[in-house]
């Protein structure tokens, strides 16, 4: 049990840094964050993978934002 709660605490600490990356590139580098988005999208849909295969009821608020992030990357970014 403990192995799997510092499994998804690893997860959300990448997914949340990813986030980060993504904004930064967003506002200072315009263009990078075609590849911080699905890493962050991955991130957190492996979160929940864990989660839901540890049958831990913790499931973060970011992770669910990682499936968020799934959405709009092919619903926006993809079509381009």
């Amino acid at each position: 049990m403990k192995d799997s709660i510092s499994k998804l605490k690893l997860f959300e600490l990448l997914f949340v840094l990813s986030i980060i990356i993504y904004f930064l590139d967003l506002y200072l580098f315009y263009g990078a964050f075609f590849i911080t988005i699905p890493i962050s999208a991955l991130l957190g849909l492996l979160g929940i993978i864990f989660a839901i295969r540890d049958k831990n009821p913790y499931i973060p608020i970011v992770n669910i934002l990682g499936v968020g992030f799934i959405v709009y990357w092919f619903a926006y970014v993809i079509p381009w």
